[in-house]
């Protein structure tokens, strides 16, 4: 997935499971994906798990996915 890094992201952070049973999550950002990468640069490594985001063609990727396209892509 080359040329990832400029493409606009929301990151989201996946919480516990709500009364209903259905996963829950909360927006903690907006911007590129090179952005996104930096923020969970700055969190806890065993924290990481936790967040994804999603590109605006609807796409997701885990906090490994964007760390590997960062990496891949010399940020």
């Amino acid at each position: 997935m080359p040329g990832l890094l400029h493409d606009r992201a929301t990151l989201y952070r996946r919480l516990p499971d709500g009364a209903d049973g259905k996963p829950q999550q909360e927006s903690t950002m907006e911007g590129t994906l090179l952005e996104c990468a930096r923020y969970l640069r700055n969190e806890p490594d065993d924290g990481r798990d936790y967040f994804f985001a999603e590109l605006t063609d609807g796409k997701r990727l885990s906090a490994v996915e964007i760390e590997r396209i960062a990496v891949e892509e010399g940020a």
